[in-house]
């Protein structure tokens, strides 16, 4: 039960090393209003973010990677 509360309450608590662009990215996933959360407006949305920004994506679809 207290495990539930702290998620249902409390923001996320990230180590020190995460960079400022993956703690963005998980903090845009974690978001409890899932009509908020990132993604909600598609896949796009996620692509898009700059966590993403070195990913080629047409590599990935075609199976380059």
């Amino acid at each position: 039960m207290e495990l539930f509360h702290k998620i249902k309450n409390n923001p996320p608590n990230f180590p020190k090393f995460i960079s400022d662009s993956s703690k963005e990215f998980l903090e845009g996933l974690l978001i409890k209003d899932p009509s908020k959360r990132l993604g909600a407006q598609g896949a796009e949305e996620v692509k898009n973010h700059s966590w993403f920004e070195n990913v080629n994506w047409d590599y990935i679809f075609n199976k380059k990677y």
